[in-house]
């Protein structure tokens, strides 16, 4: 029996069965209603020293100060988590019942306003992957949850990341998805 926070679990997931089966250092990054990160070193999780290493939604990518919501459930989570993506596409389309789903269809279909949200979740995102990549090195980065591992949020980190990092850095998407 494993006891596990989700998105550690995640990233056991995807070593044992998916995108990174068999890599022993890469992280997992979660984009969906929350933000987290597992971080697999030397073929274990990475908890740290309080267990709370990978709370990437704490990292201070964002807006304005790191004082009120900001400080109580994280910055980047606060400005790229669902709650935040689907924010900034309502206030830009005045279409108040719209879901994460919505949104990425959307896109798909080449609305440009869903586009735009994309592509700013994308370059919020990319953040945190240039600081994991700075700080950790692993061998590539996978990114999961409803919107991080949708096909046209990965391929905008990708295309980020090319201006950004000052290396090549693989992105990649969950193939485990919910599972």
């Amino acid at each position: 029996i494993l006891f596990e926070n989700d998105v550690n679990l995640a990233a056991i997931g995807e070593q044992r069965f998916g995108i990174a089966k068999g890599e022993p250092s890469f992280a997992f990054l979660l984009i969906d209603t929350g933000i987290g990160m597992g971080l697999m070193v030397n073929g274990n999780v990475w908890r740290g020293v309080k267990g709370a290493a990978g709370e990437a939604g704490y990292l201070p990518i964002g807006e304005g100060p790191l004082t009120g919501r900001a400080a109580k459930v994280g910055s980047f989570e606060l400005h790229a988590g669902s709650r935040a993506f689907l924010s900034r596409f309502r206030s830009a389309t005045g279409k108040s019942r719209a879901t994460v789903n919505t949104v990425l269809n959307l896109a798909m279909q080449g609305d440009e306003k869903a586009l735009d949200s994309i592509h700013d979740e994308a370059e919020l995102v990319s953040r945190a992957v240039l600081s994991t990549v700075a700080l950790l090195d692993p061998a590539f980065v996978v990114l999961g949850g409803e919107i991080g591992s949708h096909q046209l949020v990965a391929d905008a980190v990708r295309s980020r990341m090319q201006s950004i990092a000052p290396y090549p850095v693989d992105v990649r998407i969950s193939t485990l998805g919910e599972r």
